[in-house]
C-alpha cells in the first residue's frame, strides 16, 4: 500500500546548504554581543536545533513548508511569509465592522 505524502520535504542538498550557512552565521555572531546579534544568534541556534530534529523547513506557526528560495536567502527563517507578516485590517475597517 502506497503512503500519501502531504508535503514535500526539504532536499538533502537544501539541508546541507542551510547547515553550512547556519554554522557560518553562528560563528560570525558568536562574539558580537549586541542585542540584535544575540536575537539573530538565538534564531540561528533554534534553526540548527530544528534541523537536527527533522523539523527544519517548516513554519513554526502553521506547519506549512517554507519555500526553498526563502530558506536559501535566510536559513534562520522559522516562519512562512503568511505567519511572519500577517495581514492586519486597518483600524478604520475594524471600527466599521458590523459584527
Amino acid at each position: 500500500m502506497a503512503s500519501t505524502v502531504l508535503y514535500d520535504a526539504p532536499t538533502l542538498e537544501l539541508l546541507a546548504h542551510c547547515q553550512v550557512e547556519l554554522d557560518r552565521i553562528q560563528r560570525e555572531l558568536g562574539g558580537v554581543g549586541s542585542e540584535a546579534a544575540d536575537a539573530r544568534l538565538a534564531r540561528v541556534e533554534r534553526a540548527l536545533s530544528w534541523l537536527r530534529s527533522g523539523n527544519y523547513g517548516y513554519c513554526g506557526v502553521c506547519g506549512r513548508r517554507i519555500a526553498d528560495a526563502q530558506l536559501r536567502a535566510r536559513p534562520d527563517r522559522l516562519a512562512c511569509d503568511a505567519c511572519a507578516n500577517p495581514v492586519r485590517a486597518p483600524f478604520s475597517a475594524i471600527e466599521s465592522a458590523s459584527w
